[in-house]
């Protein structure tokens, strides 16, 4: 009895911590839908992307790094673990998930080859 008492003060006080930025939000914002994409120009979409690749670099070329929507916590946890990741991270992370989404959409319109052709 005092041990589940112990686990709910833990619970209760853990969750203003994650209410304020969840990990799981977090990575859920990484994942960007190429759709979005879709009504741009194919040479603007592009420049935008090749400009992104250039600041933050080609997830493609790093799968040793974590990619957008990957979680970083084990199941069950994340829902009350804050998001500790410095904003660097976090950039590089939303970055990641918008050249994603360009990469599809270019490459589901055909304005290029498929990456690994």
């Amino acid at each position: 009895m005092a041990s589940a008492f112990r686990y709910v003060v833990i619970m209760l006080a853990a969750m203003p911590v994650s209410g304020c930025s969840s990990l799981p939000a977090a990575i859920e914002a990484e994942v960007v839908r190429s759709t979005v994409y879709d009504e741009v120009p194919c040479a603007s979409l592009k420049a935008e992307r090749d400009a992104l690749v250039g600041r933050y670099g080609d997830p493609a070329k790093e799968p040793d790094k974590r990619q957008p929507g990957e979680p970083i916590t084990p199941t069950g946890m994340s829902v009350i673990t804050p998001d500790f990741r410095s904003a660097a991270e976090k950039e590089r992370g939303l970055a990641w998930g918008k050249i994603k989404a360009m990469t599809s959409s270019l490459e589901r319109r055909q304005c290029e080859e498929p990456a690994g052709n």
